[in-house]
C-alpha cells in the first residue's frame, strides 16, 4: 500500500524558490516517499511515535525532512533545505 502524502503549507513557497532542476529533483524524491518511506531516509531526532520521529533523505545538495506515519500510512514533509551552510554560499 502506498502512502499519502501531506505537506507543509510554506513548502510550495520554499520550493518555488528552487531552481527548476532542484525542484524537479525535490519533487520526484518526494513522490518516492509515497512508496517507500524508510528505505533511504535516516531518523535525525527519534521520539516514541511509529514512525521513529522526525526524518531526514538527501537529494543533491538538498535535505528533505519529515515525518512517516505508518498507522495512517501518511507522508508528512516539512522542509527543504540546503545541506550546504549560508556562508559558504557568501563566500562562493
Amino acid at each position: 500500500m502506498t502512502n499519502q502524502i501531506h505537506i507543509a503549507p510554506d513548502l510550495p513557497e520554499t520550493m518555488q524558490r528552487l531552481p527548476k532542476d532542484q525542484r524537479d529533483r525535490v519533487i520526484r524524491t518526494i513522490d518516492s516517499l509515497a512508496a517507500d518511506p524508510t528505505g533511504e531516509s535516516y531518523i535525525i531526532s527519534r521520539d516514541d511515535s511509529p514512525g521513529g520521529g522526525l526524518r531526514a533523505i538527501h537529494t543533491g545538495s538538498l535535505r528533505i525532512l519529515f515525518r512517516y506515519a505508518p498507522e495512517v500510512h501518511a507522508v508528512i514533509v516539512t522542509d527543504v533545505s540546503s545541506m550546504v551552510p549560508e556562508e559558504a554560499l557568501a563566500t562562493a
